[in-house]
């Protein structure tokens, strides 16, 4: 499907602008497109906009392309997961498990520069413990190695920190 001439250019603005995903699309056509002038295409599954359906087959066919991505979750949404959803409906579609970790940890943490392990020596140990790979449901969250979370729960100790921005004032 060829792409009108005016969004075309307008998608090739973008790119040169520094925008570099999407997570708009709807269509396969569209996410190839797109795909095909640069940009990384986020699989998004929110509390309304949902399109897995749609460009799943993405992970399969341009795994270095592509992330997943929960945006615009309801906070009760989220208590029911997030991106481990995502993988575990990739999984059961018959996605190759590498390329669906690939999009679901590697690309985002490379593509936006975080500061994340991504299981390489000397690297932080920043990974997830899940009870097996068809029923993906995390154990336990590591970051630097250390748990930080188990069975949904955080195991982080609270820490009291002193009042920042705060300065005299007068009636």
């Amino acid at each position: 499907m060829d792409m009108p001439l005016a969004c075309e250019a307008q998608m090739l603005k973008n790119i040169d602008a520094g925008i570099s995903t999407d997570h708009e699309c709807f269509t396969l056509e569209e996410a190839l497109d797109k795909i095909e002038h640069g940009m990384k295409i986020l699989i998004r599954e929110g509390s309304a906009a949902k399109n897995f359906e749609a460009l799943h087959s993405l992970i399969s066919s341009h795994p270095n392309m592509v992330m997943l991505c929960s945006d615009d979750k309801h906070p009760d949404d989220l208590l029911e997961g997030h991106i481990n959803l995502l993988v575990k409906r990739a999984l059961q579609k018959g996605h190759n498990l590498f390329d669906v970790l690939q999009c679901a940890c590697v690309n985002p943490g490379l593509h936006y520069k975080l500061d994340v392990g991504l299981l390489k020596e000397k690297q932080a140990a920043d990974f997830i413990v899940v009870d097996s790979i068809e029923k993906f449901n995390v154990l336990q969250t590591l970051i630097d190695g250390e748990v930080v979370a188990e069975k949904g729960k955080s195991v982080l100790v609270d820490k009291v920190h002193s009042v920042i921005n705060n300065f005299p004032a007068r009636k």
